[in-house]
């Protein structure tokens, strides 16, 4: 008689009990943006939502009573807290004093129980994707409360594993991007053709 294997039991945790998360910086009046500022500060603009990164941070301005975990950390995960498409970003490494506006939640992992990149991955899952969008509330702009954002239970794998899947998934986004490059590549040479058929 055959021995059944043994099933892996997963363990998922909310995610206010292996994360901090933070609000960002709520300005209570317009921004006065100064050339000389002490800080930059992110806002909607500055996130490529398709990529889920941040690109090049330009409004600089001076910010009264700031609360420092307010700025952005290395390994820090962010949440588009208002929009139609609250996706994460993970924050690789950060070269200036950058100020995130309310516009985000910042989540930082506690060390030993989650990886950043990991997840950066899960929250940006079609699952969870969906779960955050019905959750958000509001009809013009939607937004994410925080206390949902807590409630959202994350499948806690070994460490290992969690390597293991950050991995494949930059392997999937690397080949996403040579196929969109042979796409646009190919596009090029379709469209000399045509030009070349239509001057005979």
């Amino acid at each position: 008689m055959k021995k059944k294997k043994n099933s892996v039991l997963i363990r998922s945790k909310r995610l206010k009990d292996i994360c901090e998360i933070i609000s960002g910086h709520q300005f209570r009046h317009k921004i006065s943006i100064s050339s000389s500022g002490e800080y930059r500060i992110l806002l909607y603009k500055d996130v490529n939502v398709e990529k889920g990164l941040v690109e090049k941070v330009i409004t600089r301005s001076d910010v009264e009573k700031l609360d420092k975990a307010r700025l952005l950390r290395k390994d820090d995960v962010l949440i588009i807290a208002k929009g139609h498409y609250p996706r994460a970003v993970y924050i690789p490494k950060v070269d200036e004093k950058i100020v995130v506006s309310s516009f985000f939640y910042i989540i930082r992992t506690f060390k030993g129980k989650i990886l950043p990149e990991y997840l950066t991955w899960y929250l940006n899952s079609e699952k969870l994707k969906n779960y955050l969008e019905k959750t958000s509330t509001g009809t013009t702009i939607p937004h994410l409360k925080m206390k949902d954002l807590e409630e959202v239970k994350i499948p806690l794998l070994p460490l290992t594993k969690q390597r293991r899947i950050i991995k494949m998934n930059a392997l999937l986004d690397i080949e996403q991007r040579l196929i969109r490059k042979i796409l646009r590549l190919r596009k090029v040479l379709i469209n000399e053709a045509i030009k070349k058929e239509i001057r005979r």
